[in-house]
């Protein structure tokens, strides 16, 4: 499936850019988020550059106390 295969390839990319405890995938019934536990930027200007570049793909951003919350609807 396409929207499974594009969360993979957002998972690895957001791997390389921050440290965490744990980054996993979930998947919902409008759609799919990428969730970084304890989340710490290692690489600030490629997280710049890709959050740009998925912001024009249509995904969101949500951050909380918990972690980072990448979404995006599937």
């Amino acid at each position: 499936n396409e929207d499974k295969l594009r969360a993979e390839r957002m998972k690895f990319a957001l791997e390389l850019m921050y440290n965490a405890d744990n980054i996993y995938i979930a998947y919902g019934k409008k759609g799919i988020s990428i969730k970084i536990n304890k989340a710490q930027v290692k690489n600030a200007d490629l997280l710049n550059e890709m959050e740009d570049f998925w912001e024009g793909e249509g995904v969101t951003k949500k951050v909380s106390a918990q972690g980072v919350i990448y979404r995006f609807t599937a």
